[in-house]
Order: structure tokens, then C-alpha cells, then sequence
């Protein structure tokens, strides 16, 4: 009867940790979207497009630089009034945070915390890179857009019948998301996957899926007969000397090294949570079979050894686009250990999720459109010049999968103390925390 009361009691306290996460995301989010600098780099050619209304400033970028329609008018806009995107900025986090809940289908207050500090462990500091309101439009904003246009499948899995409403939000969303090429391709290989899961368990295909896929594929072709693409890559290539001798295996190549660059050979906070949990879960399961416990043994060996090569540069680094010389040990050893560590992924993921094959499955979906995103880097010298920034969609991809981990690690392990449980999400919020000290840091540092 006691244990029963202080489960109550627990339960009861779901909501107030909810809203004390939705504060602790926003605070964060405010800090730095309030001490920003504005009016640098990319930032002055929205902010300065002189007398020209938005759409005359809209078609001039089609014509001239990019086919991001949508994204250069929301840009335009918020430029002009930079208190509407410091407000904007910081609803913007609290979507996604409240959205991913709606995903992963949060219940419990172990996992609402868990989930602010996976969003807190992302270095939002790489919003700066190309000026604050021009890269959060064009990178962060469509990544919250890919979250929602998602909400109505979400409704749809969960058995759950749409009002009209639901494609308000979802048709909106997902125009926007997909007015980027990345994100445009991380939505496609989503949904289509999710098509194809729900087809095999349904029997049909939701109407929205279609709707959006459709919109999907209409922006994608609008990319590639956009005048300005082809200016900008002309002039990209330009500034890349030799890119034009790749050919598309070259280009694939440079994606997959960049892949080990940004997220095996550095210290990314995300991946390395990621790491964790899935060690901690395969270790913590009674089930695991050997070779499970060994892929996810060698998964976290294989970040150290990578971050130790990145130390000492025994690597293919391509900033410069040199010839690739394949028989050089600083390529073939980054593709191997990429691809190491994708099968021991696969494996740990395949133990841990054994319960359920849709989820299994949508995991694996969500893992390859996360991976294409980098991957297709080097098949644009534009978007692989774009340094740092490009690197969000994947590591929403990262905290979606390390939350589903996480919730799994929890289901396989009753028996764990409450107080481990809690020194656990401690120990991830005091790093996420850190993390966003040092960015709010640097933030306020670059004003003076």
C-alpha cells in the first residue's frame, strides 16, 4: 500500500516537471536569442534589401541565388524586426520540445527531463555561423517544421481520426520544411518509410502522408530548376577548386567523411549521450546475447579511438577538395569504422528494440534519413561550405533515436533503483546544462 501511495505521488508530479522542463528549454533558448548580435554576415542582405517589398526581394533570390522562397521571405521578415525573431527564436524551441513529446509519446517525468537535456546538449552556438536570423530560418525553423508536419502520422499510428485542422499545421509545416534541400530529403525518406511500415501493418495509406509527400516532391523540383541554384553552385564550384573533377562516388566519399568528421572524431554531445544510453541499455537488459554486448562495447570504443585519430589527423580531412587518393589509410579507415559502427548500431538497436518490429523499423528509417543528410553534403560544394549548421537535422535525428533508447532502457530495467535512475538524468542535465552555459557563453562573448 506505501509503495503504492509514493507511485501516486510520483505520477502525480508528471505535469509540474512538464512545465518546469518547458521553462528550463525556454530560459536557455531566451538567454541566447536574446544577447545574439545581429546584423552580420548573411543577416545584412535580409535586413538591407532596401526598397524592395518581400516578394520583389523573394523573386530577385530565385532568380539570382536560391529556391528557398518560403525561407528567404520568413528571413526578410524577421530581419527587419529583430525583436519578432528573438520572440519568435525562443517559441521556436519550445515547439520543438513540446512536439517531440507529442512523437515519442512521453509519459512519464524520467522522460521529460531526459528529453530537455538531449535538446539542451545540442550546441545551438552553430546558429551563429551564418548570422543568427539567416541560419536559424533556413536550418533550426525547418527542423521544428519537419517535427510537426509529422504530428497528424503520429495521430494517424496512434489509431486516432483527423479533424480538418490537423492538416492546417501539418500541410503548412511540412511546405516549409522541405523548401530546404536537406530537410526536403530528410522528409521524403521519412515519410515514404512511414508509408511503406503503415501500409505493411494497415493495410493503407494515410491521405495526409500523400498530401505531404506531394508537397514534398513539388519543392523538390522547384530546387532543381531554380535559376539561382544553378548560379550559386556555378559560384560555389568556383570557390572550391577541383570539386568539378569529382565524380558522384568521389562525392559520396566526401559526405561519409564528413559524417566521421562531425560526429564520430568530435566531441558532440548528443552522440556521445547517444553512446551511452544504448551501452547502458544492452548492459542493463538480462537478455543481451554476447555479441550484442560486444557491438555495443565497440560502438563506444570506436568514438574514442576516432576522436584520438582526429587528435593526431590520421584522416581524410576535404575542406580544401584535394584529389582523394583511396589507397591513403586517411580514407579507407573512416569508412571502415563508419561502417563498423553502423552494423554495431544495427545490432545493439535490433536488441534492444526486439519487442516491437514497427518501432525497430522506424528506427532504422529514422537513422538512414539522419545519415543521408550529411552524406548529400558532399554532393553540393554550396551546402558542404555551410560548415557547421548543415549538422541539425542529423542530430534531431540523433535525439530522437537516443530518447527512444532511452525509453527502452527503462521499460528492460524495473528492477533499477529509483535514485539511480535519478543520479542517471543528473549526471545528462548537469552536461546539458554545461553545454548551454558555455554556449549562452560565447553567445554574449561574440558582442564584445
Amino acid at each position: 500500500m506505501q509503495e503504492e501511495k509514493k507511485k501516486k505521488l510520483w505520477n502525480d508530479n508528471n505535469g509540474k516537471v512538464f512545465i518546469l522542463c518547458i521553462m528550463v528549454v525556454m530560459a536557455v533558448a531566451a538567454a541566447f536569442s536574446f544577447t545574439a548580435h545581429m546584423g552580420i554576415m548573411d543577416d545584412l542582405e535580409y535586413s538591407h534589401h532596401g526598397n524592395i517589398s518581400i516578394l520583389g526581394f523573394v523573386k530577385h533570390s530565385y532568380r539570382t541565388w536560391t529556391s528557398r522562397f518560403l525561407i528567404e521571405a520568413v528571413a526578410a521578415v524577421t530581419a527587419s524586426h529583430s525583436l519578432l525573431w528573438r520572440v519568435a527564436n525562443v517559441f521556436v524551441y519550445m515547439l520543438i520540445y513540446l512536439v517531440f513529446c507529442k512523437l515519442l509519446a512521453i509519459k512519464s517525468k524520467e522522460q521529460y527531463v531526459f528529453l530537455a537535456g538531449t535538446i539542451l546538449l545540442y550546441t545551438f552556438g552553430d546558429m551563429e555561423s551564418a548570422g543568427w536570423i539567416a541560419t536559424t530560418t533556413n536550418y533550426l525553423w525547418p527542423g521544428c517544421a519537419i517535427l510537426i508536419s509529422f504530428l497528424p502520422l503520429r495521430k494517424i499510428y496512434d489509431g486516432k481520426s483527423l479533424c480538418w485542422y490537423d492538416w492546417i499545421p501539418g500541410i503548412g509545416a511540412c511546405a516549409y520544411a522541405t523548401n530546404q534541400e536537406q530537410s526536403a530529403a530528410m522528409f521524403l525518406l521519412l515519410a515514404l518509410g512511414f508509408c511503406v511500415l503503415f501500409y505493411a501493418k494497415e493495410k493503407k495509406i494515410p491521405w495526409i502522408a500523400i498530401a505531404e509527400i506531394l508537397v514534398c516532391v513539388g519543392n523538390m523540383i522547384v530546387i532543381m530548376i531554380c535559376p539561382g541554384n544553378a548560379i550559386r553552385m556555378q559560384a560555389e564550384t568556383t570557390m572550391s577548386p577541383g570539386y568539378e573533377k569529382y565524380n558522384f562516388f568521389d562525392k559520396i566519399i566526401i559526405g561519409i567523411l564528413r559524417f566521421f568528421d562531425q560526429y564520430l572524431a568530435s566531441l558532440q554531445p548528443i552522440v556521445w549521450c547517444f553512446a551511452g544510453v544504448v551501452l547502458l541499455a544492452v548492459f542493463m537488459q538480462k537478455e543481451s546475447k554476447s555479441l550484442t554486448k560486444i557491438s555495443a562495447f565497440t560502438l563506444c570504443l570506436l568514438q574514442v579511438v576516432a576522436l584520438i585519430a582526429e587528435k593526431c589527423g590520421v584522416y581524410h580531412k576535404n575542406d580544401s577538395f584535394q584529389q582523394i587518393q583511396y589507397t591513403s589509410l586517411q580514407v579507407w579507415l573512416p569508412v571502415m569504422a563508419l561502417l563498423i559502427w553502423g552494423a554495431c548500431f544495427g545490432i545493439c538497436t535490433w536488441q534492444i528494440l526486439r519487442s516491437n518490429s514497427f518501432t525497430k523499423a522506424w528506427c532504422f528509417i529514422v537513422a538512414v534519413s539522419s545519415l543521408a543528410t550529411i552524406v548529400m553534403l558532399g554532393l553540393s560544394a554550396t551546402i558542404y561550405r555551410s560548415k557547421v549548421r548543415t549538422n541539425l537535422f542529423c542530430l534531431f535525428g540523433f535525439i530522437y533515436l537516443v530518447n527512444i533508447m532511452y525509453h527502452q532502457l527503462q521499460n528492460n530495467t524495473t528492477n533499477v533503483s529509483k535514485w539511480k535512475q535519478i543520479v542517471f538524468l543528473c549526471v545528462l542535465f548537469a552536461g546539458a546544462i554545461a553545454t548551454s552555459i558555455w554556449n549562452v557563453y560565447m553567445t554574449v562573448t561574440i558582442l564584445f
